[in-house]
């Protein structure tokens, strides 16, 4: 305030967080929350209140600072373009990743995650439909430069993770460190690694229980405690 201007209450503008904001439903007018919905085996975001189908909207994203992508679509983050895969897609890196994310497979759905022989720092955690008897699904993850730090792709949540295939990818582990595990797996169906290279690990896959089904085919483990366990 200056000197001699009156008190009294200043608006100004500043910013708020994107968690205070709600979604507007198109059909109702209403802000939801989002809930979702997967009917034949396609999962949706729906309003809360009357059911409508929230679809995204992508505003103009520039390719330089773009993560990955699916088709022409640009994403800021890996973990929006896996929310947003559908069957038969298929997700590309533009660039080396620093991100965990999560993978929740859907029956019927099969997709493919592209490294694209790019860096990807974070963990992949996949997690199965939850039901023994799901079919369908299917997860691709090829070409990928895992530098691990723990885990680089954990399957391990007792949930019927199935039909992963992991394909000309290598897993890098710190040097020094005793436990960096590239793949570990518990209560999983038909896993197949191949045409893949690892190095300084502990393990490139641990199964800790149940794995159905595994398949290794042109691997490769150097400078590590063990291979497969």
């Amino acid at each position: 305030r200056r000197v001699g201007e009156a008190g009294g209450i200043v608006q100004a503008e500043g910013a708020l967080y994107a968690c205070k904001v709600q979604v507007v439903c198109p059909k109702c007018g209403k802000g939801t929350r989002v809930a979702h919905k997967i009917e034949n085996g396609k999962k949706t975001r729906v309003c809360q209140h009357c059911g409508a189908e929230l679809k995204r909207v992508h505003n103009e994203i520039p390719k330089g600072i773009a993560v990955a992508k699916i088709g022409d679509t640009l994403y800021l983050k890996l973990q929006d373009a896996i929310d947003a895969v559908k069957n038969g897609e298929t997700i590309v890196f533009l660039k080396d990743i620093n991100e965990d994310v999560t993978i929740t497979q859907v029956k019927n759905i099969k997709f493919t995650i592209d490294g694209a022989n790019h860096l990807y720092y974070g963990t992949m955690t996949v997690n199965g439909t939850g039901y023994a008897g799901a079919q369908g699904q299917a997860l691709t993850i090829k070409d990928f430069h895992f530098v691990v730090d723990g885990y680089g792709i954990s399957a391990n949540s007792r949930n019927y993770v199935r039909n992963v295939t992991i394909d000309g990818c290598t897993f890098s582990g710190t040097i020094g460190k005793n436990f960096d595990y590239g793949i570990i797996l518990h209560s999983v169906y038909n896993i197949t690694v191949k045409n893949t290279v690892a190095a300084n690990l502990y393990d490139l896959v641990y199964g800790r229980g149940n794995v159905n089904g595994f398949t290794a085919e042109h691997v490769e483990v150097l400078n590590s405690a063990n291979g497969i366990a």
